[in-house]
């Protein structure tokens, strides 16, 4: 063999890095056995590695596989967490425009209620004036009837007739039966001389 040539230019190198013998010439079979022997060392740590790295590799591999079926799990999560916001935010809107809708109508309704409360004082007022109307208006006819048949006739059209500019009141005889059945008075005023 020629220790001369591309190939041993680089066994040496190899060699020399490796702090192993160099051969110079193929007359010496010591020289040869530690170099062999060192290159079968050598490609034996290198497979080695290789093995390692190939193990590392494939560690790196699942561990990616892992990662990207944790990062697929993760983004249908997130769809799912952002298709039940948009809902969660939907339902927030509609119950939104519910409150201001009963809202609004609560406001009609108070808005109403003033209105009937009104009208409640003005009827309960109307009512009071009505009564103490009736009232007098009994009273004064009372006292008519009792200044009647004290003078004489006994005929309320006669004395009407001679007032002037008052009705003909001999419809109202019976004033007292017609506020009682009006609830205006009690029974146990009817045909009595209160005044008020």
């Amino acid at each position: 063999l020629q220790d001369e040539g591309p190939l041993w230019d680089k066994l040496n190198e190899i060699c020399e890095n490796n702090k192993y013998f160099v051969l110079e010439d193929d007359s010496t079979a010591e020289q040869t056995k530690p170099l062999s022997i060192s290159l079968q060392d050598e490609l034996q740590r290198k497979e080695d590695e290789i093995k390692e790295l190939n193990s590392k590799l494939a560690e790196a591999r699942n561990a990616r596989d892992k990662a990207q079926t944790l990062m697929l799990e993760m983004e249908g999560e997130c769809v799912f967490l952002r298709n039940e916001s948009e809902e969660v935010l939907a339902a927030k809107k509609r119950n939104t425009e519910d409150i201001i809708d009963a809202q609004n109508d609560i406001q009609k309704l108070s808005q109403k209620k003033l209105e009937l409360e009104h009208d409640l004082r003005t009827s309960q007022f109307r009512e009071t004036e009505a009564i103490t109307f009736l009232r007098l208006f009994r009273g004064f006819y009372r006292k008519l009837l009792q200044n009647n048949s004290a003078h004489g006739t006994g005929n309320p059209g006669e004395i009407m007739l001679k007032m002037a500019g008052v009705p003909n009141l001999d419809d109202l005889i019976d004033i007292d039966v017609l506020l009682c059945e009006s609830g205006l008075i009690e029974d146990y005023e009817v045909n009595s001389n209160m005044n008020s």
